[in-house]
C-alpha cells in the first residue's frame, strides 16, 4: 500500500538563531576638582654683618722709629706718630688706634607664602538624581 505525500508525517526542522548587541549605559559620573591654597609661614633667616668698633688710646712714648701696622686677634692697631723737636729729634708714639672687626648675627623672621593643592572627587551613581 502506497500512501500519498499528504498522508506522509513531516517533520519540522527549528534553527535558532542568536543576535548579541551592546549599547552604552551611563552607571555614573565622576566630578574632580583641583583647589589651590596658600598658608603663611613664618621663617627665621640670619643675617650677618660685621661692625667696627674704632678706639683712640694715647701712647705719648719716644721710640727709636715708626712702629709698623700689627695685628692682635681680630684688632688692627695703627701706630700714630709725629716729631718732636728736641735738642735731637725723636719719635714719640703719640697714640695708637684699635680697630677690632665684630661679626654680629641676627635673625630676621620673613612670612612666606606657601602654596598646597588638594585633589576632591565627587561619585554620582545612576540612582543619583545628579545625573
Amino acid at each position: 500500500m502506497k500512501r500519498k505525500k499528504e498522508d506522509t508525517p513531516a517533520l519540522h526542522v527549528l534553527q535558532e538563531k542568536i543576535n548579541i548587541d551592546k549599547k552604552s549605559i551611563v552607571s555614573g559620573k565622576v566630578i574632580i576638582r583641583k583647589k589651590v591654597s596658600e598658608e603663611e609661614e613664618v621663617v627665621a633667616v640670619p643675617i650677618t654683618h660685621e661692625e667696627v668698633e674704632i678706639k683712640k688710646i694715647a701712647i705719648n712714648n719716644y721710640v727709636e722709629e715708626a712702629p709698623q701696622i700689627r695685628y692682635e686677634g681680630d684688632t688692627t692697631i695703627i701706630p700714630v706718630i709725629k716729631e718732636v723737636l728736641v735738642v735731637e729729634k725723636k719719635l714719640l708714639l703719640v697714640e695708637e688706634v684699635h680697630v677690632t672687626k665684630r661679626v654680629v648675627q641676627k635673625t630676621k623672621e620673613h612670612t612666606i607664602p606657601l602654596r598646597k593643592e588638594e585633589i576632591e572627587v565627587e561619585r554620582y551613581t545612576r540612582n543619583s538624581n545628579n545625573l
